[in-house]
């Protein structure tokens, strides 16, 4: 019997993970919105943010749910006990609904605030794209240079 040599493998899979994550930044980019730097890959800038953490009902549901189990069973629940209730109490999936019926269901869920936040992104984002899509082909080339491409010294990789 021989061991794995998973180096090269999870080599591959860390690039491929950055290759996408650098592809869907450039993606959200030619949309006009703006990405910082954050943890795991980018964040997207402005009040997006605001809608990227789950519905207020659906955190609310979460929530009352969790407080619910804890009181009944005396202690407190763990992550994968309270994703597993979450799951369970959820509506069955609707598999015959149109884009427009499920967008028309989400922005109900929306407060005016943030009705009126959502609103405001897009031509904030119309904006941004005008001004990025001025920007030279040998600018963007200089930022992929500096951005993408990591190099160890003396690892014998490039």
């Amino acid at each position: 019997m021989k061991a794995l040599q998973a180096r090269a493998l999870c080599d591959a899979i860390r690039y491929a993970t950055e290759v996408y994550r650098n592809e869907l930044a450039r993606r959200i980019h030619t949309l006009g919105y703006r990405t910082i730097p954050a943890e795991h890959g980018f964040q997207i800038c402005e009040s997006v943010s605001r809608f990227c953490s789950g519905s207020p009902s659906g955190r609310r549901k979460r929530t009352r749910l969790s407080r619910e189990l804890e009181q009944k069973l005396g202690r407190q629940l763990t992550n994968d006990e309270i994703a597993h209730a979450v799951h369970r109490s959820r509506d069955r999936k609707v598999n015959d609904i149109t884009s427009t019926k499920v967008r028309e269901r989400h922005l109900s869920e929306l407060s005016p605030d943030e009705l009126q936040a959502l609103a405001g992104l897009r031509p904030s984002a119309n904006e941004q794209r005008a001004e990025s899509q001025s920007t030279d082909e040998s600018q963007s080339v200089a930022h992929a240079e500096a951005h993408v491409f990591e190099r160890e010294v003396g690892g014998g990789r490039t």
